[in-house]
């Protein structure tokens, strides 16, 4: 059920304009600030192709991995016409995600009560990827913090991970 839900309401992602809702119940945020800021980076080349994927992921989140509250993985998936050989965007397109990358995810984490555990960039696709306690929260926080990402198609797919084994 909850699938079909989160389903349902990315149909309207990002075609609506989603205002605040005042809920009536408390909602705890993770307060982002007491993570460890380490990331682990990764750079692999196709053997096929030119193309080259990036990863990098939020080593400081170890601590709370395989939390209870957190039982659901999502990837926000970016897309944009690769520039070159590399599959990396263009200028213009690697800036707007990068701005994106740094100052909305961190909002789009707290607001949410989420982690962003990690980013991968390859041959067209930019991907985060967030462990989440409440779907409907995280969907609220990434409409409220999608400006800079809006010229893009963007796609939201959703795991069940409990372990996170992913």
């Amino acid at each position: 059920m909850t699938k079909v839900l989160f389903l349902a309401l990315l149909l309207g992602l990002f075609s609506l304009e989603i205002v605040a809702i005042e809920k009536s119940e408390k909602v705890k945020i993770v307060v982002q600030e007491e993570l460890e800021d380490t990331w682990s980076y990764k750079e692999f080349e196709n053997v096929d192709s030119k193309a080259i994927s990036l990863f990098r992921k939020n080593l400081g989140v170890e601590k709370f991995s395989g939390n209870s509250k957190y039982t659901e993985l999502v990837y926000l998936t970016v897309f944009y016409e690769p520039s070159n050989a590399h599959g990396f965007p263009g200028k213009t397109e690697y800036e707007k995600m990068s701005a994106f990358e740094e100052s909305d995810i961190p909002l789009i984490a707290d607001i949410s009560d989420s982690f962003h555990v990690a980013s991968v960039v390859q041959n067209g696709v930019m991907d985060f990827l967030f462990y989440i306690s409440d779907n409907e929260l995280f969907i609220d926080a990434v409409n409220q913090n999608n400006q800079k990402i809006q010229d893009f198609k963007v796609e939201l797919e959703l795991v069940n991970d409990p372990n996170w084994d992913i």
